[in-house]
């Protein structure tokens, strides 16, 4: 995706995080609401994807 294009989605989800109407939406659905930008979510899928590698290979899971 072009870096342009997830630039303006981070901006509009993390506007749309600080509309009181949205929170209260998001806290009906009894869950917290919770920014973070591209790079973060990046670093931490890799680091579940990290910390469940071995116990995934180790059950013997395979994807159909």
């Amino acid at each position: 995706m072009p870096i342009d294009v997830v630039a303006r989605i981070d901006r509009a989800v993390a506007d749309a995080l600080k509309s009181a109407d949205v929170q209260e939406k998001i806290k009906a659905f009894g869950l917290g609401a919770n920014y973070a930008n591209a790079a973060d979510l990046t670093a931490a899928q890799a680091a579940h994807l990290k910390r469940w590698e071995a116990p995934v290979k180790a059950s013997g899971f395979k994807a159909e």
